[in-house]
């Protein structure tokens, strides 16, 4: 190996090791603070209304209870009438115990939470509105306000 060569591969490595770096330092910053969207979610509520209610505005106009919900921070009370996983492991809350259902999905942040809270019980959260998907309104980036044991 020639002195010059030497020299380049030292620059590249030394490149690499300060982008890596660079990188890791960003990603440790947010180790400690929710992501962004959440932060934006847990202080931020466009709409308070309970879970009948969004089901009733979703049955008698879609169009218009879009115009109210979809894309708006909305915080949504109503009591838990189930908990589950879609395929992709991502976990959501159900509230209504009609055909249509208020359906809640939970940043992995939330998870830990969510395992204390039971069919039954009062739950505020504050989410992100979807809209109607299929037979159910949809609701993202949630996070718990409160709940209580309300059976």
């Amino acid at each position: 190996m020639s002195g010059d060569s030497l020299i380049f591969d030292g620059l590249v490595a030394l490149g690499v090791i300060g982008a890596l770096g660079w990188c890791i330092s960003d990603d440790i910053s947010n180790w400690f603070s929710p992501p962004s969207h959440l932060r934006e979610i847990e202080t931020t509520k466009d709409v308070h209304a309970n879970s009948d209610t969004i089901l009733r505005d979703y049955e008698i106009n879609e169009h218009s209870a879009d115009s109210i919900y979809k894309d708006k921070v909305v915080e949504i009370t109503g009591k838990v009438s189930g908990i589950g996983s879609d395929i992709f492991n991502s976990i959501y809350l159900i509230m209504g115990d009609g055909f249509k259902q208020v359906q809640a999905y939970f940043d992995e942040t939330e998870r830990t939470l969510l395992r204390g809270v039971k069919v039954g019980e009062k739950i505020t959260v504050r989410c992100l509105g979807d809209g109607e998907h299929m037979f159910n309104v949809v609701f993202d980036n949630c996070v718990i306000v409160i709940y209580s044991s309300g059976r």
